[in-house]
């Protein structure tokens, strides 16, 4: 999503990609941020693109491509003309202009727009291609049109010679006919005569035939010796080595009904047999579950050679439960064995059953039985992570009060169905109820605006509560500059990781120094993911409180009163803020650990001032109860933006500032000093 400031500071590095012949794509969802930091109103506002082509190419001016999600929040949607994309390189300038029904304009910030080169031709070469294909489709067309009319007319004229030709035809065979008889006549005649002429030759062919009787013979016998050397089967040998047509015909047909169910161990003929009330099927100890009329049939086949009876196999087959199970057997039967009985392996189910559960499906050792779409979506339900965005919410103005919801932004999406799967619901007033036990990632970006005078707070925290427990989320610490006129804006990230309970109650809170006052403090957007661990250990025990006072104090984080530093007399309150410091306690592990913040701000009581040569400060003298247990330096905010003071404390209990920037500076502020005491 493009986030883009009125006041022209950049809010994100998003950058918008294309190509070149992309066509009404791609679409940016644009968040628009007034100059008071809140999303700007658009309620009849018209929006145009406005943009630079590299080198200026060409300049791009649209608003054809502007929807509104949601005019008071300042959220549309901008869909990119062909034309955007028509220059490879990066845009020179991109922004929105926005014009007001009051004839008001104004325009957003700049944002990058990169437009990747395409393999082949540019979008202006594309349309051209497109526009003499569209031609040559044209004249395609009308050269089919003609060519189909010319192709009747040839099929018309061609019917009309065909029944031509044909009459012609008939006549011809008129005519044959009549020569057929008039042949018929001719060839009665002739063969008088040839039977007188045959009888006169036979008496003279008797002569001849008797001296080629001898030759005949001879041919004959070489024609037997030549047979003789061919390999043929006598009868006999033939019927031994293959079927006979009695034995074809009976295979596989319908054989007497099974009796038992030992029946099946003991049959290697082919053909079918019917069996009734038989559960299981003989021999098949691994299959259970039947149920039903028991009612199928047993297919059996084999192989064959010489006596022997080898590989028979069986299939058994129970129509009304949609079952079928094989087997086999690999040993030698002789033809002449009566009633033998086979050993034959397990039976094995090749379809039907009940398919696979969710959790076969996960452990995927079983490779015999189906996978159904319901115990896909079973077995993957839970490896789908939750996770939700949401965009800006709501901005906080002028802020006094110290723990106010911090208000999340519409849902923007997230993953898979995930409206159905959320661990939570979401109130009215975007604080959200936990459904369930849960481990949730919380993170987002926070945007603070500091007051520059109406007493400007010196510190602003964001917290992650859960009911009343609270997690550091986002802080800013002092932004004061030496005109205090000047308001600044600032964005931190903040993350956190909770256990939480079914009924808890989680939110964003506030935070800020009393009687003081914040401009303006709004949450850019937030993601919510649910995390999967390997075990059930909590991160933090506070998604369940136990009803002992004294047990609890191990299972809270337990914030302490600010209390006041004794200061030495080398040093004095500064910025009317004073040095103050509280002991935080945190839960671990059945266990607590403590750890000290400061904050305040201090200077020299001798100079009111912290001198250029002010190395080291000595600001107070702590008590055993909080010193840090090794020495620990910090840098601290100053008057000066360009320049940062010195804090830091010993294990002796000894705290001070130091001021090296070569400047003369007006205060140190104690903010960034915190150090664990266990």
């Amino acid at each position: 999503m493009l986030t883009l400031d009125i006041n022209k500071e950049m809010t994100g590095g998003h950058i918008v990609h294309g190509r070149v012949g992309d066509n009404n794509s791609p679409t940016e969802k644009v968040s628009v941020i007034g100059s008071d930091g809140a999303p700007l109103n658009l309620t009849d506002v018209s929006i145009s693109f406005m943009g630079n082509t590299k080198d200026n190419q060409t300049i791009i001016s649209d608003s054809a491509g502007v929807k509104i999600l949601d005019s008071t929040k300042g959220l549309f949607q901008y869909t990119f003309p062909s034309a955007a994309f028509s220059i490879a390189g990066p845009y020179e300038r991109a922004y929105f202009l926005f014009t007001g029904k009051d004839g008001k304009i104004f325009s957003s910030g700049n944002f990058e727009i990169l437009v990747f080169d395409n393999a082949d031709i540019t979008a202006e070469e594309a349309e051209t291609v497109i526009n003499e294909y569209n031609k040559l489709v044209a004249e395609l067309q009308v050269l089919q049109k003609k060519n189909m009319d010319e192709l009747k007319k040839q099929q018309s004229d061609y019917i009309r010679s065909t029944d031509a030709s044909f009459s012609a035809i008939q006549n011809n065979i008129t005519n044959i006919q009549n020569q057929m008889t008039d042949f018929v006549s001719v060839i009665d005649t002739t063969a008088s005569n040839f039977l007188g002429v045959v009888n006169q030759y036979v008496a003279e062919g008797r002569n001849t035939i008797s001296n080629s009787v001898t030759q005949a013979i001879d041919m004959v016998q070489k024609a037997l010796d030549e047979f003789k050397k061919a390999n043929f089967y006598t009868t006999t040998q033939a019927d031994d080595r293959f079927a006979k047509k009695s034995e074809v015909s009976l295979a596989y047909t319908l054989k007497d009904q099974l009796q038992s169910i030992d029946d099946a161990n003991k049959i290697w003929e082919i053909g079918f047999y019917p069996f009734q009330n038989i559960f299981p099927p003989a021999n098949m100890p691994n299959v259970s579950g039947l149920s039903g009329s028991g009612t199928g049939y047993l297919l059996v086949s084999n192989r064959r050679d010489s006596d022997f009876i080898v590989e028979t196999s069986q299939m058994a087959m129970y129509p009304d439960l949609g079952r079928i199970y094989t087997r086999y057997q690999d040993g030698y039967v002789t033809k002449s064995t009566q009633n033998p009985t086979l050993k034959f392996f397990d039976w094995h189910l090749i379809a039907g059953g009940s398919p696979a559960s969710a959790e076969e499906i996960l452990i995927g050792d079983r490779d015999d039985v189906m996978i159904t779409p319901k115990g896909l979506k079973q077995a993957t339900a839970g490896s789908i992570v939750f996770e939700e965005h949401f965009g800006m919410g709501t901005a906080l103005a002028s802020i006094s009060t110290d723990g106010l919801v911090l208000p999340i932004g519409a849902s923007v999406g997230g993953s898979s169905n995930y409206v159905n799967n959320r661990p939570y619901t979401i109130n009215s007033d975007t604080t959200l109820t936990i459904t369930k036990k849960c481990r949730l990632k919380v993170s987002g970006n926070v945007r603070f605006v500091p007051e520059a005078t109406n007493s400007p707070s010196d510190y602003i925290y964001t917290h992650l509560a859960v009911n009343n427990v609270y997690m550091d989320f986002a802080s800013q610490g002092s932004t004061r500059l030496s005109d205090g006129t000047l308001k600044l804006s600032w964005a931190y990230t903040g993350t956190g990781i909770v256990d939480v309970n079914e009924g808890d109650k989680l939110w964003i809170r506030s935070s800020l120094r009393g009687g003081k006052q914040v401009y303006n403090l709004a949450l850019m957007n937030l993601t919510i993911e649910e995390i999967r661990s390997s075990d059930n250990e909590p991160i933090y025990p506070m998604a369940k409180l136990s009803d002992n006072p004294v047990a609890r104090q191990t299972e809270l984080v337990q914030v302490g009163d600010w209390v006041d530093l004794i200061l030495a007399s080398t040093a004095e309150v500064a910025d009317n803020a004073k040095p103050q410091y509280r002991v935080i306690v945190y839960p671990n592990g059945g266990k607590t650990r403590k750890k000290v913040e400061f904050r305040g701000a201090v200077r020299a009581s001798a100079t009111h001032n912290l001198t250029s040569s002010s190395s080291s400060l000595v600001v107070a003298t702590l008590g055993t109860t909080i010193s840090a247990p090794q020495t620990t330096i910090v840098t601290g905010a100053t008057n000066h933006l360009s320049f940062m003071g010195r804090v830091a404390t010993t294990n002796a209990g000894w705290l001070g500032v130091g001021n090296q920037s070569g400047t003369t500076l007006e205060y140190i502020y104690l903010n960034q000093l915190t150090y664990w005491l266990d």
